[in-house]
């Protein structure tokens, strides 16, 4: 097995216990419809799977039934016509409704940010994905969301998940001093 089929599975294994930690309750079938959902769309509009991830937990801890937008990517219904004019995507199912957030992440964007490596600890890729943030969430890239969505994709990615689990167990992610 080659090295990036390797990590993608570590990925794909580590997104999913993730996942089970922030909502023990779902049945594994169900939190493997949330990850299939974040890797295919994450691929399809070249998005890292961690910054999908990170969003989800942030705006609903991976909640469809989150409010005041739709599902677990939060997604503003007025925003619906322009993001999905064909109707493409359904925002009330999972696959639809990471679809739309991951769609809308991917626009926002800046088309300079390499994408390839967005998650190395470079300064301008922080800028880059706290303006993405900032436009997903309409704070602005100063704002209070866009930083703590950045510092829980890091603690995603570089902590382990029994870190994570001891982490959690202090409050969400997001909170400072930790």
């Amino acid at each position: 097995m080659s090295n990036s089929v390797r990590n993608k599975l570590d990925k794909k294994l580590k997104i999913f216990k993730f996942i089970k930690l922030v909502q023990p309750k779902y049945s594994d079938s169900y939190i493997q419809k949330i990850v299939d959902a974040i890797f295919k769309y994450g691929n399809k509009y070249k998005v890292e799977p961690y910054v999908i991830v990170s969003t989800a937990y942030v705006e609903s801890e991976f909640s469809m039934k989150s409010g005041p937008c739709i599902g677990i990517m939060q997604v503003y219904k007025p925003s619906l016509r322009w993001l999905n004019p064909k109707k493409e995507y359904d925002p009330y199912t999972i696959d639809g409704n990471i679809a739309l957030g991951t769609k809308e992440l991917s626009l926002s964007l800046p088309n300079n940010l390499n994408r390839g490596n967005i998650i190395d600890r470079s300064s301008a890729n922080d800028r880059g994905l706290k303006i993405m943030w900032g436009k997903y969430n309409g704070s602005g890239s100063r704002g209070y969301y866009s930083t703590k969505t950045l510092n829980v994709m890091r603690k995603i990615v570089v902590y382990d998940l029994s870190k994570l689990k001891q982490l959690l167990t202090k409050g969400p992610l997001w909170l400072r001093n930790r």
